[in-house]
């Protein structure tokens, strides 16, 4: 499980920002959390909340672009700059940015940290906890003076330095990690198959756009080679959605003429069925409102994050969704039943009414200054005098905490 991850010096974060799940002391027993395999107690969800344009989704951002750096940059082209977006407004910009990851595996912890510019890997390594301290597993660094790298490993299989010296030495954007992943590194397998658990539908320009994210129809064809995440959506969408009895997803094939045009002979559309009188009808989803059409696409997303240990990262959960809709949402992720594997939901919104449903160590406050458009990020439980039975959503409302806008 993701303990916590840091970054400075990305988007309109230029100080070093931590996010991190571990809960408090006095944190209530509950289902919101789970205790692993080491005794550490997670939360299994951690909401960020700000006003437009305080800089919540950047932090969605910097966990995925970690993500896609650390296991993707070998797939870049060479010669790429990597796709770094750091702090603008400053006179004296800082050339690197920096991010660290602190996560649970198989009873072991890790740490990763990394330091990159937009045109090469600085600083490297990953890590293991043993009795007291961090010990590395490998570790690379780059000599600015001669611009060379050097590469060092202990107990990580002993191949580490060889496949280096092979594959990335001209591979200045590209992470050892990617590496190892790239040559098939029999050691590095079981944390990056861990690290592929990420649902997202964020990217660089924000929220994704992506058909297959945002297309009923599309996910109507991904639901029929998931027969059991197609029974559960149909379930959850009859007990959320008021008046759906059920979802028939139909088989279309397209005509002779346009299958070469798209590289396809059918395609799947959904249909929402309707029962009323005991007689059962069908509606297209294109006649269905836009927020049953959401709820039917962020239901495939959340269940299949959920079918196996990772996270999920959300920018703007409540989107075309009723705000009632948000409990049943994150009960997903608390019901042991229904979140066997413990994934982990990091999510923006603007649903204040999840603060009735969250702890307040459940919940980052983001606040963008005005002066230097620096942006800043908070967990609740840090401010003091933050009681565990204070109505978060009333006193959030009325500007206790800040992170609100200023109109």
């Amino acid at each position: 499980m993701i303990i916590s991850f840091s970054f400075e010096n990305f988007f309109s974060f230029l100080e070093r920002t931590e996010v991190s799940f571990l809960a408090g002391k006095q944190d209530p027993d509950t289902a919101h959390y789970t205790t692993t395999d080491t005794g550490l107690r997670l939360s299994k969800m951690m909401s960020v909340i700000g006003a437009n344009g305080s800089g919540k989704t950047n932090i969605l951002r910097a966990y995925n672009f970690l993500m896609h750096v650390m296991r993707d940059s070998f797939k870049f082209n060479p010669d790429q700059e990597l796709p770094l977006d750091q702090f603008l407004f400053t006179g004296e910009p800082r050339q690197e940015t920096s991010f660290s990851l602190l996560f649970e595996l198989d009873k072991f912890l890790y740490r990763y940290e990394l330091s990159l510019t937009k045109k090469q890997i600085v600083n490297e390594v990953l890590s293991v906890k043993t009795e007291s301290n961090f010990r590395y597993l490998f570790k690379r660094t780059l000599d600015k003076e001669s611009g060379t790298y050097t590469v060092r490993e202990q107990d990580f299989g002993k191949k580490v330095e060889t496949i280096a010296s092979g594959i990335l030495n001209s591979r200045r954007n590209a992470t050892l990690f990617s590496g190892l992943i790239f040559a098939n590194y029999e050691p590095i397998k079981p944390i990056a198959d861990y690290l592929l658990g990420h649902t997202t539908n964020v990217g660089r320009m924000g929220v994704i756009a992506l058909p297959f994210l945002t297309n009923p129809e599309m996910v109507a064809s991904q639901c029929m080679a998931s027969p059991e995440i197609r029974t559960a959506i149909e379930s959850l969408m009859a007990r959320i959605d008021l008046g759906i009895s059920g979802i028939d997803i139909r088989e279309v094939r397209f005509p002779e003429e346009a299958k070469k045009q798209m590289n396809a002979d059918k395609f799947y559309t959904p249909f929402a069925k309707h029962t009323v009188n005991g007689t059962e009808y069908t509606l297209h989803f294109s006649m269905e409102s836009g927020g049953t059409q959401s709820l039917f696409v962020l239901l495939y997303h959340i269940l299949t994050a959920l079918s196996r240990p990772g996270i999920a990262v959300m920018d703007e959960l409540e989107a075309s969704l009723h705000p009632h809709m948000i409990p049943a949402i994150l009960d997903l992720f608390i019901s042991p039943e229904s979140n066997p594997h413990n994934t982990q939901l990091l999510f923006t919104s603007h649903s204040l009414e999840v603060l009735n449903h969250l702890d307040k160590n459940q919940i980052v406050l983001v606040e963008k200054n005005p002066e230097t458009l620096m942006s800043e990020a908070w967990r609740l439980d840090e401010m003091t005098g933050v009681r565990r039975d204070d109505n978060l959503y009333a006193k959030y409302m009325a500007g206790r905490y800040g992170a609100v806008p200023r109109l």
